[in-house]
């Protein structure tokens, strides 16, 4: 069995299947494999982004890029929308665009383009990736443990230093654009206050650390209103943070038996729900950010999960291992 290590989590480069609990959901389709060369077939599905309310763009382990229309409540087929330099481990919305960045470091704006644009490179390779939503802004992370800050052409605007190892997964404040999350292999979470960056003047920030778990910590995700944070890591915990204006209030989710490496989590358009993918136990955790519901595991059957996001609050779109996006429906209520 061939490993290769992506960001905080080893990515297995074969199908997998684990027997799951009994969860809820209807899953459909997905992109058919049957008569295409092994050469040509896609990578695990290991990111996706919701770009408009009908569109989820993925990438896979190979470094390809595909547009999947959700209209009319049906999985269309993935449409090619370029390659990048390795596999694309995170994407972001920058302003009109998409941001891609690949394993290598680099980061590839996406537009009406044949192919994406090389717009930056983070040295040593790159994980994690985060962006102001006006496009002025961007952030990379990844083995050197720096968080680097970046202008909307591509120029490094400064550094930003902490971690005691590498950085898995990054967020900014969507309605702060001085404040950023980080999390990363030491275990912990870190929030950034970012000061100056006025003119030619290099970004500079501080930073208070949470010290979740002593195992790599590996997702992370913020509510659009900004008042709530989802991290999670390689023991499966899931903590739910309140953020408050000088603190995060931790609410630490139930533990789920015989739980393995949570490797991503995703929160919905209107911040109601959050997914959490847990591709050692072949499932999805559905989080209710609203009201006491408990959080349902979704079984994803013959096709582990490796990538999840919201395409409205009762669709998911979910990348697997073995190269497929399927669409899963959770239906209304909680």
């Amino acid at each position: 069995m061939k490993l290769r290590v992506l960001g905080a989590c080893a990515l297995l480069a074969c199908p997998m299947v684990w027997a799951a609990p009994n969860g809820m959901g209807r899953v459909e389709g997905g992109a058919k494999l049957t008569g295409v060369p092994a050469s040509a077939r896609p990578g695990p599905v290991i990111s996706l982004l919701r770009t408009t309310p009908n569109e989820v763009l993925s990438g896979d382990l190979e470094g390809r890029l595909l547009r999947w229309s959700f209209a009319d409540g049906k999985l269309g087929e993935g449409l090619p929308a370029g390659t990048v330099g390795g596999a694309v481990l995170d994407l972001v919305a920058f302003g009109e665009h998409v941001l891609a960045v690949d394993d290598s470091g680099g980061v590839w704006r996406i537009s009406g383009r044949p192919e994406p644009e090389l717009v930056a490179k983070h040295p040593g390779g790159a994980a994690a990736l985060a962006a102001l939503a006006d496009g002025s802004l961007f952030a990379t992370a990844g083995a050197d443990g720096v968080i680097r800050l970046w202008g909307s052409a591509g120029a490094e605007r400064g550094e930003l230093r902490g971690h005691a190892g590498p950085v898995a997964e990054l967020a900014f404040d969507p309605q702060d654009a001085t404040r950023l999350w980080s999390v990363g292999h030491d275990g912990t979470l870190r929030t950034w206050k970012l000061t100056g960056g006025k003119g030619d003047k290099p970004f500079k920030g501080k930073s208070k650390a949470e010290q979740v778990s002593r195992r790599e910590l590996t997702g992370l995700a913020v509510s659009p209103s900004g008042e709530t944070l989802l991290s999670c890591g390689y023991t499966g915990e899931v903590t739910r943070w309140a953020v408050e204006k000088r603190k995060l209030v931790p609410t630490p989710l139930p533990k789920r038996e015989f739980a393995e490496n949570a490797r991503r989590v995703a929160v919905s358009p209107e911040g109601k729900r959050a997914v959490v993918v847990l591709p050692g136990e072949g499932a999805l955790w559905l989080i209710e950010l609203e009201g006491n519901a408990a959080p349902k595991l979704i079984e994803r059957g013959e096709d582990a999960p490796a990538s999840a996001e919201f395409v409205d609050e009762d669709t998911l779109a979910v990348g697997g291992f073995a190269g497929k996006v399927a669409r899963v429906a959770l239906g209304g209520g909680k």
